[in-house]
């Protein structure tokens, strides 16, 4: 029986005392959770005061041939062998998996990252997962758009790498070019270097997406100079 367990008439398992099933109702079960995350947060700050090397999540240490899983309750760290730490990576994948899930199911939003929560103000969609939307300030809503850009600069250049050193030596096509086999457009080289050729109606369609989304960049950016 896991902790959280609800029974039929309403009361919740909190933990197992002296071989017995604790049973305590919805207010307290909430008021001792409340208690339990102060206190995980009060450890947490005081390892961070007290350690400047902050380990990560997975973090292995030789010396000990164990795995850094987390802190304890009682701000200590935990280390594991790579039995337990690879079970660990499993049950988070699949937790991971079925939060998307449940995510994928709820009602569909016109939602998109960016945008100002419908009611509360001050607030942004700073993620989403499935149809779920996360929301935060517009620091973290900054700090959050920062971070994609550092990602996908970093994916740019790995896969610009990665095409050059496939088209090294071969002369490129230009964007537009038509096949006489097919009437296909050529569009651009993928990240391993092929060839992407299209027809006509869907060229048109993507060039006419780019240049939008071009003119609205360059709206945004004379809206943010002008702020």
């Amino acid at each position: 029986m896991k902790r959280g367990y609800i029974r039929e008439d309403g009361m919740i398992f909190m933990r197992m005392l002296k071989g017995m099933p604790l049973w305590v109702t919805a207010e307290q079960y909430k008021n001792r959770e409340d208690s339990r995350k102060r206190y995980v947060r009060k450890c947490m700050k005081m390892y961070k005061e007290i350690r400047t090397d902050i380990k990560s999540f997975g973090e292995y240490d030789h010396r000990k041939n164990l795995y850094f899983i987390g802190i304890s309750t009682s701000g200590k760290e935990v280390w594991r062998n790579k039995v337990f730490y690879e079970n660990a990576i499993e049950k988070i994948k699949r937790n991971k998996k079925k939060y998307n899930e449940r995510c994928k199911q709820l009602p569909k939003t016109d939602l998109k990252f960016g945008s100002p929560h419908p009611e509360k103000l001050g607030l942004y969609v700073i993620n989403k997962i499935g149809n779920k939307c996360i929301f935060g300030n517009l620091k973290k809503l900054e700090s959050r758009r920062e971070s994609i850009s550092r990602i996908y600069r970093k994916r740019h250049f790995k896969s610009k790498k990665r095409r050059d050193q496939a088209l090294l030596g071969i002369e490129r096509k230009k964007r537009g070019q038509t096949r006489l086999e097919d009437g296909k457009i050529f569009f651009s080289y993928n990240r391993v270097g092929k060839e992407i050729w299209i027809d006509e109606a869907v060229y048109h369609e993507k060039r006419n997406k780019e240049l939008e989304k071009r003119r609205l960049y360059h709206i945004e950016k004379r809206q943010k100079k002008c702020q």
